[in-house]
Formats: structure tokens, sequence, C-alpha cells
């Protein structure tokens, strides 16, 4: 609610996080959703999880306070919160988190979760439309939050054999997830009609 209080928000697709799966889960999935950003940092990702209908979690930069079960990310491999962040996921729930703050690879990988891509764009006082990268903007700026359809890594990324299997399954993960922002932005991007400053 925070963030609706402070800017113009305008919500697209956030159904595929709300939405609770109806199918029960599976000896492989847990229903658990990763909401995957880049480049928005703590003050976006706590915006988008006031948006959101069901409980998440943030993993965000230890200068943020912790708010209602978020994760402090520990540099330089934030293993406690990842941990944390994993038993979220296989119990079914919601996990916000920025792939420039924390490798989404290994959570994703492990958890079987859905991954819905977000990015959010700021229309400003004077006219120009652009994506919120970093700094948040001013009070009362009109927002728009963009949430792609949920998507699961593919069986190639599930297999794994020793270590290097898993660090390799890890690393196709983790480009998997940045394809998949990437194809995410220039959805929006598209949808916008192409007029966004880049």
């Amino acid at each position: 609610m925070l963030g609706r209080l402070l800017y113009r928000v305008k919500v697209v697709g956030a159904h595929h996080v709300n939405s609770p799966a109806t199918e029960p889960v599976d000896i492989l999935g847990s229903r658990g959703v990763v909401v995957l950003c880049s480049g928005l940092g703590s003050a976006g990702m706590l915006l988008v999880k006031s948006i959101l209908i069901r409980p998440s979690h943030v993993l965000t930069d230890p200068k943020v306070p912790e708010i209602g079960g978020d994760f402090h990310l520990n540099p330089p491999y934030s293993i406690d919160s990842q941990l944390a962040s994993l038993e979220v996921l296989v119990a079914g729930g919601v996990i916000v988190l920025d792939s420039q703050m924390v490798d989404p690879g290994f959570l994703v990988k492990q958890s079987h979760a859905t991954v819905v891509p977000v990015s959010v764009w700021i229309d400003d006082q004077y006219g120009e439309l652009r994506e919120w990268l970093g700094k948040a903007p001013a009070v009362r700026s009109a927002i728009s939050v963009y949430f792609g359809q949920g998507k699961e890594l593919p069986a190639a990324g599930l297999s794994e054999s020793g270590h290097a299997g898993l660090v390799g399954a890890s690393r196709y993960s983790s480009e998997w997830c940045r394809q998949l922002l990437q194809d995410h932005r220039q959805m929006v991007l598209h949808r916008l009609g192409g007029g966004a400053a880049r």
C-alpha cells in the first residue's frame, strides 16, 4: 500500500503472481514464485512487494530495514539469505529479487519455482517514459508496473551430475533468467510503442 501512496501506480499482469496455483504440487515443483527484476534496487522491489496480494519476501540490501520477513543479502555470495529464500519457495511462497544484486540461477534451479519477470517504468514530469533503474523517482510520479507471464526453467536446466553438473545447471539457469528478463523488456517496449527512453 505504501507504494500506491507515494506514486500514481498502474499495474499490468499482477495476476501472474497473485493467482494461486490450482494444480497440486508435484514431486519436482513447489508452486513457489520468483518475481525477477533487473536494476530496480531495494526501493523498487519494495514497491513491487506492496502491489502483490500474496505474501512475499524481498532479497534486499543490508542498508534497508527488513520489513515483514524480508531477507538481507550478505555479500559476496549471500548464502544464508538464499537458503532462507529457498525454504520460502519450496513451501510455495513468493520471493522478489533483483538479478543485479544476487544471481537468481541457484534459487530458480533448486526450487523449481515459476519465474515471473517484472519491469517498472516512470512517466516523468517532462512527459518522458523511462525504465526505473536504481534511484527511486520523485514522489507522486506516474509509475507503470508490468508483470510478465510466469515460466518454469526447462528440463535441460534441471539435470546435474556432481559439483560440476550443479555449477553448470546453475549457470544455465542464470542465463535463462537473463534471457527471460530481456524478452520481457522487449515485449513491454513493444507495448509502449518503442517510445520509452532506453
